[in-house]
């Protein structure tokens, strides 16, 4: 949600703020022009200076801002997807080429796929307290099926949600996990919903260009298809 910190020297006060996508701040800080003494900015960041005496006025304003223009289902987080894949086309030769992407960290994050009507099996509750979600991915593809291990850290109290129903859409990233001397590849599961068509909506590319680069150099490994997600609204 759209965040504003302030500090004080003294009386005079200097505020910092940032948004989310679909609220425009310079106009919420503009309808509190009111009570600051100069401000700039644009959609997504401004900045202002502020009197200490004109601080709860400035609160009541930009809350009654965001009440007017910010509705309840702007605040429901979305997913960045970069590439949509299906779960026959991730195969050792997918993943090792994933790799190349790396070295993967917090400026550079694995890519996030999403995986389309698939259906859960296996389902178990691992860890301290149960707290997460171990799984096999299934699908059929052409006469065979397709399989793929999960792992959900702290998804475990979703467990029950997964007996409402048969398919469901996924995101993840895929890794290579090590284990006493094997290898063997595992989406560590970030969400789950049940299967519906796609939402423009809440399935957007953080990078387009990325994911069609994605698509291009993994996509199709060994013969299997997949599906890039590049709405760019």
């Amino acid at each position: 949600r759209p965040t504003v910190l302030l500090s004080f020297d003294g009386d005079r006060g200097r505020g910092s703020a940032r948004s989310i996508e679909g609220f425009h701040l310079l106009r919420a800080i503009e309808a509190c022009a009111p009570v600051l003494e100069r401000f700039g900015g644009h959609e997504m960041a401004a900045g202002f200076d502020i009197h200490r005496s004109r601080l709860e006025r400035f609160q009541d304003l930009f809350a009654e801002y965001a009440r007017r223009e910010l509705p309840d289902d702007r605040l429901v987080p979305k997913l960045r997807v970069d590439l949509g894949v299906s779960l026959g086309a991730i195969t050792p030769a997918f993943v090792r080429r994933l790799e190349y992407f790396g070295p993967f960290g917090e400026e550079n994050p694995r890519p996030l796929l999403r995986l389309k009507d698939v259906r859960f099996e296996g389902i178990s509750r691992v860890g301290a307290d149960a707290g997460h979600l171990r799984t096999r991915l299934t699908a059929r593809v052409g006469g065979g099926r397709a399989e793929l291990h999960a792992i959900g850290f702290d998804l475990g109290p979703r467990a029950p949600e997964l007996r409402e129903t048969e398919r469901w859409d996924v995101v993840g990233r895929i890794r290579l996990d090590r284990w006493r001397g094997r290898t063997r590849s595992r989406l560590h599961l970030v969400d789950f919903r049940p299967s519906e068509p796609d939402s423009p909506a809440s399935l957007r590319a953080r990078d387009p260009t990325r994911a069609r680069a994605s698509a291009a150099s993994l996509v199709g490994t060994d013969g299997a298809e997949g599906e890039t997600t590049d709405h760019r609204g």
